[in-house]
C-alpha cells in the first residue's frame, strides 16, 4: 500500500499515535489544517520520502483494518445539519470527477482545496473543516455509499462543460448514451439519462421539458450552470437504457437535485 513495507507501516502507526495530535481522530486530523500539519511532518520524521498523500491514506487503511484501536481521546461536537448537504454535493462532484471515494480523495492537497471550493459556494460562511468533516462523517455512515456506476465496475468518463458553452455550441456535447448532472454554485438542479447526450442536453438548454429548469434558466440564465456528462466504454452495459434509467434512478435519490424532486412532488411522486 503506497509503497509501504510492513514495518514503515508500524513506524507511521507509532508516529501518529504518539504524535501532538491533542487526542483527536484521524478524520479531524485529515480536515484539520494545523493538525494535519503536525501529523504529515512526524510521518516524514519517521518515514522520509513520501507525500501527504501517501501517509494520510496510509493511516486511513490501517484504520480500517483496526490497526489505529480507539485512538481519539477528545471528540467534537459539531452538528452537521445546517451544511451536510452542501459537503455531499461537494463530496459527490468530486468523487464524479476523479473517480475514488471522499476520505481518500481529502487526503490530496489539491483535491481537498477542489472540494472546499465547491462546498465553500454553497455554504460560504461555514468553515471549511467543518465541511470536510460533514462529508467524512456522510462516508463513514454509509450515506455517500457507491452508486450502481462504481458497484458494477465503473468505466465512466466525466466530462464538465458550461450550459452557456452548450447554449453557444451543442456539437460541445459528444452524441453518446449517458447522464448529465446540471448544477450550479446552490446545489444540483435537474439529472437525467439520455441515448443521445446532445440531443437531451440541447434541448434543456433550448428550452427545458422540466418546468422548473425552464423557469430557472429564464430567471436566472445559465451563465453560472455547469453539465457534467457522464459517457461509458462502447462494451459497458451502462449504455442500455435499461441500465441507465436505474443509474439515474440512483443518482436522483441520493443527490435530491431540485427540480427532479419538484417535479416527483408535482406528480405526486413521493
Amino acid at each position: 500500500m503506497n509503497g509501504f513495507s510492513d514495518n514503515e507501516r508500524r513506524q507511521l502507526r507509532t508516529a501518529f499515535l504518539e504524535g501532538p495530535r491533542d487526542g483527536y481522530s484521524l478524520d479531524r486530523c485529515i480536515a484539520d489544517d494545523t493538525l494535519r500539519i503536525r501529523v504529515v511532518d512526524v510521518c516524514q520524521q519517521a518515514v522520509p520520502g513520501h507525500s501527504e498523500q501517501d501517509y494520510l491514506w496510509d493511516l486511513q487503511n490501517q484504520r480500517k483494518a483496526s490497526l489505529l484501536g480507539p485512538h481519539a481521546t477528545q471528540r467534537d461536537n459539531f452538528r452537521h445539519e445546517e451544511y451536510r448537504h452542501a459537503a455531499a454535493i461537494a463530496a459527490r462532484l468530486i468523487e464524479d470527477r476523479h473517480g475514488a471515494t471522499v476520505d481518500r480523495l481529502l487526503c490530496n492537497p489539491a483535491i481537498r482545496r477542489e472540494f472546499d471550493r465547491v462546498a465553500s459556494e454553497i455554504a460560504p460562511t461555514v468553515d471549511p473543516v467543518r465541511l470536510r468533516l460533514a462529508a467524512l462523517a456522510l462516508r463513514k455512515a454509509s450515506k455517500l455509499r457507491p452508486e450502481l456506476a462504481v458497484r458494477m465496475g465503473d468505466g465512466r468518463q466525466v466530462v464538465s462543460i458550461q450550459a452557456s458553452d452548450v447554449r453557444d455550441d451543442a456539437e460541445n456535447v459528444p452524441p453518446a448514451p449517458g447522464i448529465y448532472i446540471i448544477h450550479d454554485p446552490s446545489g444540483i438542479l435537474y439529472i437525467g439519462e439520455a441515448g443521445n447526450l446532445r440531443n437531451r442536453v440541447r434541448q434543456h438548454v433550448d428550452h427545458s421539458t422540466s418546468p422548473g429548469l425552464a423557469r430557472y434558466f429564464w430567471d436566472a440564465g445559465m451563465e453560472n450552470c455547469t453539465i457534467d456528462l457522464h459517457t461509458f466504454p462502447n462494451n459497458q452495459a451502462a449504455r442500455r437504457a435499461d441500465w441507465r434509467r436505474a443509474y439515474e434512478r440512483e443518482l436522483i435519490e441520493s443527490r435530491r437535485p431540485r427540480f427532479n424532486i419538484e417535479f416527483n412532488r408535482d406528480q405526486g411522486d413521493d
